[in-house]
């Protein structure tokens, strides 16, 4: 029963025995003063007595466990066990020479790992510490396997993780993410790190893997010109999401050692191609059939994308609004969603286009509302047809007839958001109508300056200019300067 002295209250020795779930010899044993570890204690002649303001200080300065203040005795053995004093693991290891004709010291020592499932295992390690002549004795080879299991044995040590690259993308980041992706973007990610970084990199623990063995990889990949430098970049954005995710997840991995590779000043863009007006009625003109016309022709006036083009059926033709519902995409025989949110759009047709679609559904006397617009020749009612067969096998010959070495889908979608830009249409107009996310894609990657539009440009800044020339004798020394004579 605890007592009272001097307005404090103290713990008997049965009473401290149930609060460590220990024996009353042990604490006897730890209460004497030759003891390396005393309990404080007040002796009242045969008995002792325990401070609880003393022994809380005692609990806290081990790092003890008991929730923060001592609880009374008894109860179950769950609740004693929870009570009980929590003590620190600290190992020293063993040093060994090692090695006939060059002697070296060699430390051995215990690691706690933890695995994908979470699981802790405790691992043997053996470690170089110096040769016979750096170490001349066991003393100094224990002197420094102590300092470098200074952090096994600090007190806010946690078990480190060996899961390695592979194992976390096949089990963990294919489950959680790639699954969400949409297929094209899970391809593309797959392809790219199983085969420019698993091959290396897929064996070795995440932890293990450093900034320096990235930045010498990547910089090797793109010296060798096995990748370009953008392709490089999309790689290591990949796998900069896959240490993001195993940091999230909290895998054992503190630290993302793809942040901070340096790749160089990037390069120019690459010219992308471009269509004249002239060469992209060329090119209808002289397609052999009316089906490839109408593709060619509608992705041009529409600047939809070769997926949204697969998957338009005929009910999205709307005459009545005079609108083209973008509701579907297709990629490899799956219906999905558009690209983005933006995606899911309608784009209005002229009536002239309208009664063309009209024209071309004649081809077609049996389909129905829910058939595609652009069916295979084989199974018309239930697969479109190949975009990029039809592009290979059809319209890129035809175009080589005609002059034109490279066309593309993606050039007509170019081609349409310059024409809207080159006619003053505001850039939400653009970005609208091809269905991006932001103006910023509309603007760098789908909008092409002319070099007629870029003559008419400097046409127009000297025409200002010589006009501001006549003038400038009457104005001279009157509002120069002033907001008036800046167009402010």
């Amino acid at each position: 029963m605890s007592k009272f002295l001097e307005g404090n209250e103290h713990l008997i020795v049965r009473e401290v025995a149930q609060l460590f779930c220990k024996s009353t010899t042990w604490v006897y044993r730890h209460s004497s003063p030759g003891s390396a570890d005393c309990l404080p204690c007040v002796r009242m002649g045969r008995a002792l007595l325990y401070d609880v303001n003393d022994l809380r200080v005692w609990i806290d300065s081990r790092k003890a466990a008991p929730g923060g203040k001592l609880l009374a005795g008894g109860g179950t053995a769950r609740e004693r066990s929870e009570r009980m004093l929590s003590r620190r693991r600290c190992q020293k290891g063993h040093a060994r020479m090692r090695g006939r004709k060059t002697m070296y010291w060699e430390g051995v020592y215990y690691e706690y790992v933890t695995g994908l499932n979470g699981e802790t295992a405790r691992e043997r390690r053996f470690v170089f510490l110096g040769y016979s002549s750096e170490l001349p004795n066991k003393r100094a080879a224990d002197r420094k396997l102590g300092e470098m299991l200074a952090g096994i044995n600090s007190l806010d040590y946690k078990p480190r993780s060996i899961v390695t690259l592979q194992e976390f993308f096949d089990s963990v980041y294919a489950e959680t993410v790639l699954k969400h992706k949409k297929p094209s973007t899970r391809r593309d990610i797959q392809n790219g790190l199983r085969k420019h970084i698993l091959p290396k990199f897929g064996s070795r623990q995440m932890t293990q893997i450093s900034k320096l063995d990235l930045q010498r990889h990547f910089t090797g990949l793109i010296e060798s010109r096995t990748l370009s430098w953008y392709t490089a970049r999309k790689i290591g954005n990949y796998l900069s999401g896959v240490y993001s995710r195993a940091i999230k997840l909290e895998c054992g991995v503190k630290s993302n050692p793809v942040s901070g590779i340096d790749l160089g000043a990037a390069p120019g863009h690459p010219d992308p191609g471009f269509l004249t007006d002239e060469g992209v009625a060329a090119v209808e003109e002289a397609l052999p059939d009316q089906v490839s016309k109408t593709v060619w022709w509608l992705v041009a006036v529409s600047g939809v994308r070769t997926g949204e083009a697969r998957a338009l059926r005929w009910k999205a033709a709307d005459k009545k609004h005079g609108k083209l519902w973008i509701d579907e995409s297709r990629f490899e025989g799956q219906t999905l969603n558009p690209k983005s949110v933006r995606g899911k759009r309608g784009i209005d047709l002229s009536q002239h286009q309208l009664e063309r679609l009209d024209g071309y559904r004649k081809l077609f006397p049996e389909a129905t509302d829910n058939d595609f617009l652009f069916p295979s020749s084989q199974k018309w009612r239930r697969s479109p047809l190949c975009l990029k067969r039809l592009m290979n096998e059809v319209i890129k010959p035809t175009a080589r007839k005609l002059g034109l070495p490279e066309v593309g889908w993606k050039m007509l979608r170019r081609w349409n958001s310059t024409v809207m830009n080159e006619e003053h249409f505001s850039d939400k107009v653009r970005q609208t109508r091809l269905g991006h996310a932001s103006p910023i894609v509309t603007n760098e990657h789908y909008t092409v300056v002319r070099d007629s539009v870029s003559r008419r440009a400097a046409e127009a800044i000297d025409r200002r200019l010589e006009e501001s020339r006549k003038n400038s004798s009457k104005n001279v020394g009157t509002n120069v300067g002033t907001p008036e004579a800046v167009g402010v």
